[in-house]
């Protein structure tokens, strides 16, 4: 095998580029590729090139790489084998270990072995992991294969790797070529969205995928990095309904969006509202306090204490439209969108003072340009206070667990 990825290889005497993504988001590794006869040797240089290119230019430098094949006439039964191409304990200093052990691979094609492949590879991870050969960051699968499991017994829709995938938890994605019924191995994969196929080893087939693949395999540096101007205010519901524990979950939530979610250079403001004291609403952080890092926002918010009471809605939204004023006024913001995230587990109380839906809310939000994103916490009638913000930025979630919180959080993600 020598295509022109290897011919240049051969020119720089295999000393191979360092890779083009830089992130510093840790993860690991593995590939295991469909070497049966249906792929054929054309293929599955093709595949090897398109693995190789992948390692190069779309996983970063320390990552721990592990690599499969199966369907060769080798392996543990000559009939159904495997072959490790290269394990998470070899060389990882560089990638000229593992693309020489790619170079140097043939196809052996025989029967399509998927379950004991998934086996083998699996216990290539259990290996590694009591090895200490892997890093704590997500653990990543690219299954490789052209066709359905042969024999029949090689299906891997088995509960035993089920348990094997979770107990590792390892993330299985799968890259299907051609037109075979891809349903018959989807079960590996448990995110609908880590299914992908193309029609065929064509070069730009590959090159498509891996375009496509990139964010899977050189994901974005841990944290928000964008250019984008706006400012972020949050107020947060602390009335007796919330409980202790519910609003320490609501903190930890906050601090995360914080830190992971909003940029660095975003201003923020944080409130609480519903505290059993006098004011109603307390300040955590304005826009003038100091905005040159996060830490003095997290410590204020590490804090807060509970402080059960009412919930009024009003009087909280009053005071976060006052505070975006002064900070127009004094300049403590950027040119860009204005967000106010309201997040409440319940409706206004008491009703009859506390109802945000007043002309003067109304009137300043849309005259300051302040758009409100509601998070709204459990199953109370969120039509309560609806009339705040659009029905595309009113976000619910089933209660106060750290399985939601998680859940919302990704959605605000692809909100901000």
């Amino acid at each position: 095998m020598l295509s022109l990825l290897g011919f240049a290889s051969l020119l720089v005497i295999n000393v191979y580029s360092q890779s083009g993504c830089t992130t510093t988001t840790d993860y690991n590794v593995q590939f295991v590729i469909d070497e049966s006869g249906s792929v054929g040797p054309v293929n599955y240089d093709a595949t090897v090139d398109f693995v190789q290119s992948m390692i190069q230019n779309d996983i970063s430098d320390d990552t721990p790489v592990s690599v499969l094949s199966f369907g060769s006439k080798a392996g543990p039964e000559p009939s159904i084998g495997y072959e490790i191409i290269y394990r998470f304990s070899d060389d990882q200093t560089s990638r000229n270990g593992v693309i020489d052990a790619l170079e140097n691979s043939q196809h052996e094609g025989n029967l399509t072995p998927t379950r004991t492949a998934l086996e083998g590879a699996l216990d290539e991870w259990e290996a590694a992991e009591n090895a200490g050969k892997l890093n704590n960051g997500e653990r990543i699968l690219f299954l490789i294969t052209d066709g359905v499991p042969y024999p029949s017994d090689q299906t891997p829709c088995l509960q035993s790797i089920y348990d094997k995938i979770n107990e590792l938890n390892v993330r299985i994605i799968i890259l299907g070529i051609g037109q075979f019924n891809i349903a018959t191995i989807s079960c590996v994969a448990f995110r609908d969205e880590d299914i992908y196929q193309i029609a065929g080893f064509q070069e730009a087939q590959f090159d498509q995928l891996e375009s496509e693949l990139s964010v899977v395999s050189c994901p974005p540096d841990d944290g928000c990095v964008t250019t984008t101007e706006y400012n972020v205010q949050i107020i947060m519901d602390e009335s007796g309904s919330v409980g202790s524990d519910g609003f320490d979950l609501s903190v930890e939530f906050v601090k995360s969006l914080i830190e992971d979610d909003i940029s660095e250079t975003t201003p923020i403001s944080v409130y609480s509202f519903g505290g059993g004291n006098n004011p109603d609403v307390e300040l955590i952080y304005r826009f003038d306090d100091d905005q040159t890092s996060r830490n003095a926002v997290l410590a204020a918010l590490d804090a807060v204490d509970h402080d059960a009471g009412s919930t009024p809605t009003r009087t909280a939204m009053l005071t976060g439209i006052e505070e975006y004023k002064r900070a127009i006024n004094a300049k403590d913001l950027n040119n860009g969108e204005r967000l106010l995230f309201l997040m409440t587990d319940g409706v206004p109380y008491p009703s009859n003072t506390q109802d945000p839906c007043i002309s003067t809310i109304l009137d300043d939000l849309a005259d300051l340009n302040i758009r409100v994103i509601i998070l709204g916490i459990g199953n109370f009638n969120v039509d309560s206070i609806a009339c705040l913000a659009d029905d595309d930025d009113i976000i619910t979630t089933t209660g106060f667990t750290s399985e939601a919180f998680d859940a919302l959080e990704k959605a605000i993600g692809e909100t901000i």
